[in-house]
């Protein structure tokens, strides 16, 4: 729905689940193609495939720019056991919140404000609404998300309903991108990076620490390669609870173990992977820069070790999405 999980150019010049998902089954030999489903398409479109990944966001952001040919192919596909969908941001509550306000109204999803849609003037919008219906009242088709090795269950989160949750399965194919560095970048600054500076855990955490903290990415213009300088010459990654009270992954956890840069997150969780998570960030502030760096690569051999290998994430991967 979203370009995040729909674009190939986009998933190669930034770190995406989606893009990470393509390239994990292109390693075990799985010919991957991206395509934005048409509304024209029916399962006849789509038989040539062993399976069809759907990326599922909240229907009435304007970022979820593609969701009536996706709608629409849920529709068609339901019941298809070639159907698996993916979310890949901290949302399924809002995905759920925005069903039912297309339920409520379903002119919502056709007004203006999404005239420049993908399919807008040509939706179905009998498939289109009987695909949000489906996703509001049906159990969900298995739909994988990026885990991280804290044993969460995403479906026992308020605001997300059984007939979402139950389907979830969470998988961490993390070892595909994180590397053995262990040098220490040349410049230092004294500031935070941070993946999102809104969320109540980040007002919280931002009034105890002594130095400011800004957005990771600071531009929808910048790549992979200048998110992690700006991660590399900080003092580490603020990445804590979402506002659903849920622990997400984001790929600036792995761009930060590989800048060798430490991870504040909520202790509580996350020092279920290892002692050397279970720092708060104002304790870190206190340490010295090479105490930093120790830390970081600490942390990252500890994510390593509770995380699947390389081989064995593709193998589980397949497996979730094939089974």
């Amino acid at each position: 729905m979203t370009a995040q999980q729909s674009s190939q150019k986009l998933s190669a010049k930034n770190t995406t689940f989606a893009g990470m998902i393509a390239s994990a089954l292109s390693s075990s030999g799985i010919d991957v193609v991206w395509q934005d489903p048409q509304m024209v398409w029916t399962v006849k479109d789509v038989a040539e495939y062993d399976a069809v990944l759907l990326g599922v966001a909240p229907v009435l952001s304007l970022t979820a720019s593609k969701s009536y040919g996706i709608l629409s192919l849920i529709y068609n596909m339901y019941g298809s056991t070639k159907l698996t969908l993916f979310v890949d941001a901290p949302e399924p509550a809002r995905i759920h919140a925005s069903l039912r306000a297309v339920e409520r109204n379903n002119d919502q999803l056709f007004k203006d404000l999404y005239s420049l849609r993908p399919g807008f003037r040509t939706a179905n919008k009998k498939s289109v609404l009987r695909g949000a219906d489906i996703l509001l009242r049906k159990s969900w088709p298995k739909t994988i998300y990026p885990a991280l090795p804290i044993d969460q269950s995403i479906f026992s989160s308020p605001g997300i309903p059984e007939n979402m949750g139950s389907s979830f399965v969470g998988v961490n194919i993390d070892a595909l991108s994180i590397t053995n560095k262990t040098s220490i970048h040349s410049t230092k600054s004294n500031y935070w990076v941070a993946d999102n500076l809104k969320t109540k855990w980040m007002s919280d955490v931002s009034r105890h620490l002594m130095y400011p903290a800004r957005l990771a990415k600071q531009s929808k213009a910048w790549t992979d390669a200048q998110v992690e300088e700006n991660i590399a010459t900080s003092v580490g990654l603020l990445s804590g609870l979402a506002d659903d009270k849920l622990l997400w992954w984001s790929p600036r956890i792995v761009q930060a173990l590989n800048a060798c840069v430490p991870v504040a997150t909520e202790w509580r969780l996350a020092s279920r992977i290892g002692n050397a998570w279970n720092h708060l960030a104002a304790g870190i502030e206190e340490m010295s820069i090479i105490d930093r760096h120790e830390l970081a690569v600490t942390q990252r051999d500890q994510y390593l070790s509770t995380i699947p290998s390389m081989e064995k994430a593709v193998d589980l991967l397949v497996e979730e999405i094939t089974a």
